[in-house]
């Protein structure tokens, strides 16, 4: 499987000077990847191979790596004022870097368009799912 470079999402972000932009722009490149042929042949061809203890080592480094362009947008973006500020970066650009990779599977078996996943993730993002919350006292 070809791991999808850290170029490509760092190319995203380096296309907006907006962080709430830049983060739905992270979010919709990682789920093109996903649902794209090249994703989806590479997760068949993967989960075929006999990977060496060094491959697999390597595979998760750069895996590890991915959800960093998302947590440092959100550092920009907790700085400029446009997130909350009681947002925690490294926790939060996690949470959502997860979000998006449990979409993964019916990305790849075509269940899910990246445009539908995209909208769904962008609406709990943004709108949250309850319709009021009371103050926790």
């Amino acid at each position: 499987m070809t791991a999808l470079p850290l170029s490509c999402v760092q190319a995203t972000v380096n296309q907006h000077a907006d962080p709430v932009e830049r983060l739905r722009g992270c979010v919709e490149t990682l789920l093109d990847y996903f649902a794209s042929p090249r994703h989806r042949l590479g997760w068949v061809t993967l989960e075929q191979a006999d990977l060496s203890s060094v491959a697999v080592a390597r595979l998760r480094q750069l895996m590890a790596r991915l959800p960093e362009p998302i947590c440092l947008t959100i550092v920009d973006g907790v700085r400029t004022g446009a997130l909350r500020s009681d947002l925690r970066p490294d926790m939060h650009g996690l949470l959502i870097f997860k979000m998006v990779v449990s979409l993964h599977e019916d990305l790849v078996a075509g269940a899910l368009s990246s445009d539908d996943a995209l909208e769904m993730v962008w609406q709990l993002l943004t709108r949250g799912i309850l319709t009021a919350v009371p103050c926790a006292g």
